[in-house]
């Protein structure tokens, strides 16, 4: 293999495992090869392998993939190809999580929201679908926490996350460990409205949101304070929120 152009063009033509392996190495060299493979479609080329099954294939373009979303220009490109909207097929049938989102801070990036879309799906029940499979995926793939929480930062898509019901899986979670992330998105979560009705509704809320308050973790209390006047503008929880704010009184 001489070149990226020759080991691009080898894999279009179904040739690729060695070309696959060829390119992560050059792509990570960062001498030139990025542009080269910008220039000779590789995201186009390489995207369409991430339908197949073989995990070997997935992990390899994954890799290549993520050498090439370390430049903004370039996740750009990755977000209107399209190539997000494969990560639930890859989620569900490799295990996955994408690597390649990992390198993305989605609240910094153009489009965030129409991001989280691709990534989650266009409809309720895809929605509800695939925040399951990430959900489930966490004991293995425990990035999956700051995917989850770098959705949240995105002001504009907490009512589409309400959708998917990710607050009652989150909680749920949280009942059982601790998870500085998702404790951080929960409390993203709870500036939408009708989360903080569904969350309400959870059993043993008080106390996970008081254990919160009352922690050694300066940055649950902060998060948990600045989370608690939202409570206030709920018709259905600003009895609550009166009471929280008593208790976080007699703290001091």
């Amino acid at each position: 293999m001489d070149s990226v152009t020759s080991a691009l063009a080898n894999v279009a033509a179904n040739k690729g495992y060695g070309s696959l392996v060829y390119l992560r190495s050059e792509m990570a060299k960062k001498n030139g090869a990025l542009k080269e493979f910008q220039e000779h479609g590789g995201v186009k080329i390489l995207s369409r392998l991430l339908q197949q099954v073989n995990p070997k294939i997935t992990s390899l373009v994954l890799s290549i993939l993520g050498d090439y979303s370390m430049n903004s220009e370039c996740r750009e490109e990755l977000f209107h190809d399209g190539v997000l909207k494969d990560l639930s097929f890859i989620m569900n049938k490799v295990g996955k999580w994408v690597s390649l989102c990992c390198t993305v801070d989605l609240k910094h990036e153009k489009n965030s929201l129409d991001a989280v879309v691709q990534i989650l799906g266009n409809s309720e029940e895809k929605n509800i679908y695939n925040i399951c499979i990430l959900v489930k995926l966490l004991p293995e793939q425990p990035l999956d926490s700051k995917i989850i929480y770098s959705m949240c930062k995105i002001r504009d898509a907490l009512g589409y996350l309400h959708q998917s019901r990710l607050i009652v899986y989150i909680t749920e979670i949280l009942k059982k460990e601790d998870n500085h992330y998702l404790t951080l998105s929960m409390c993203l979560l709870l500036q939408y409205p009708l989360n903080r009705i569904r969350f309400v509704g959870i059993q043993d809320w008080q106390s996970l949101f008081l254990d919160l308050i009352t922690s050694t973790n300066h940055t649950y209390i902060d998060i948990a304070i600045n989370t608690l006047p939202h409570f206030q503008y709920c018709k259905v929880t600003i009895k609550v929120c009166i009471n929280l704010f008593y208790f976080v009184v007699s703290l001091k």
